[in-house]
């Protein structure tokens, strides 16, 4: 590009000495043309090591969206070499990795000017780094799909003995629409089949009904009951609600959640009713409450005949409810004051400052583990409800619980923008 330059040169130089030319009559006092013709040599000289520069600049922005191309093609036949890899999360972090790469050289490429002379061979590298990037989009856009299964298999845990509904928290997208799982803001499997024992994730509905009773009948939260002797049974952490002793609606059902305490769930039914608990209940037609809860002895009184039953998909849909909620906000504070932090809180500890752990209910017996939690991932609030039948093992479930988060941290949102 030399005798670009060396021919603007000359035709900088030209345009000078016409004006130089017609300016000497006119030269202020003490100039002379010597004077001005080495100020005309200055400012060819400054337009040349502008436009040199400028050459610099712009060979600068192509060799660097080169460089980042390259990493994009490495991270691409990482993607192909794990295509039947059993570690999903490996894969996923080559995609995103891939997808960044194509972003940053694309964005390289735009910033040279359509007046270099670069310009016509950046455009058609950009055409082409285009195409790779949809590459990479489509494939992220399937592993969104099948995270969950492939998170499965990663794990090896028995894909029959699972549950698991994973909801990102939407203002205008429900989780669930006329009983049925919404695939634009969920994610599950098995998540409609009922769960083998509810366990003490019943106490999740039983809170949402307090609730509703609260609202629909004017009651406020501060009214007091007594706790009935025939409500006494044994609880996990101890006791902490005592019978025959006064204690708030806000109390009683705020321990029911931190604590898990089943005394307080028993009284709790017998104030709202089995019947009117099941009619709030109506919008999560796969849950049901049917008897009251049992500790490791004894058994309260009209202990009740129907199930305890439930869902992770209506379980996550609650949750979802409980976390839009603007107004009451009772339940959410205290499931994130819950002490049992075994599994969902533990799961989370090592990922990174990008998630954050709002709140959780676990449940547990001889036919169940499981949990429901909520997270922020990022900037988007997710529900993530994991159970296991007939399992106590916990590492598992913090695996699983662990590797979904992981996935959601490099695939984004669930909700397309």
């Amino acid at each position: 590009m030399a005798y670009v330059w060396y021919g603007t040169a000359i035709a900088t130089a030209c345009g000078l000495g016409v004006l130089l030319t017609a300016s000497l009559n006119r030269l202020p006092e003490g100039a002379t043309v010597r004077s001005v013709n080495r100020v005309a040599a200055e400012v060819i000289a400054s337009q040349n090591s502008s436009q040199h520069v400028s050459q610099q600049s712009e060979l600068s922005l192509y060799q660097a969206a080169d460089e980042f191309a390259q990493q994009a093609s490495v991270a691409a036949q990482r993607v192909q070499s794990q295509t039947d890899s059993t570690d999903s999360l490996e894969r996923s972090q080559a995609l995103r990795q891939s997808r960044v790469y194509w972003q940053q050289a694309i964005k390289k490429l735009n910033e040279i000017p359509a007046s270099s002379g670069l310009s016509a061979r950046a455009k058609t590298k950009q055409k082409d780094y285009q195409k790779e990037l949809a590459v990479a989009v489509r494939e992220a856009a399937v592993l969104r799909e099948t995270f969950i299964a492939d998170t499965l298999q990663d794990v090896g845990v028995n894909p029959a003995q699972m549950h698991i509904t994973l909801c990102q928290l939407s203002e205008t997208e429900p989780p669930l629409i006329a009983g049925e799982l919404n695939a634009d803001v969920c994610k599950q499997h098995q998540g409609s089949q009922l769960l083998a024992s509810a366990a003490s994730l019943i106490k999740v509905p039983i809170a949402i009904a307090l609730l509703k009773k609260s609202s629909d009948d004017d009651v406020p939260l501060t009214t007091k009951l007594i706790i009935d002797t025939s409500n006494y049974t044994e609880n996990p952490e101890g006791d902490s609600l005592e019978v025959a002793k006064e204690y708030s609606l806000q109390e009683i059902m705020s321990l029911m959640i931190q604590k898990s305490d089943n005394i307080g769930t028993n009284q709790l039914i017998d104030y709202l009713g089995v019947e009117p608990i099941n009619q709030t209940l109506s919008d999560y037609p796969q849950t049901s409450v049917g008897h009251k809860l049992v500790g490791s002895e004894t058994r309260p009184a009209n202990f009740g005949s129907g199930r305890n039953q439930t869902t992770t998909d209506d379980i996550t849909a609650m949750m979802a409810a409980i976390y839009s909620q603007k107004e009451n906000q009772s339940i959410r504070t205290a499931l994130a004051r819950q002490q049992d932090r075994e599994l969902g809180y533990t799961a989370l500890q090592d990922i990174g400052p990008q998630v954050r752990w709002l709140g959780e209910k676990t449940g547990q017996n001889n036919l169940l583990i499981g949990t429901t939690l909520a997270m922020k991932v990022h900037q988007d609030t997710y529900l993530l409800t994991v159970a296991i039948d007939n399992s106590s093992d916990t590492f598992v479930l913090q695996q699983v619980i662990n590797r979904l988060t992981r996935h959601l941290t490099l695939n984004g949102s669930f909700i397309d923008e």
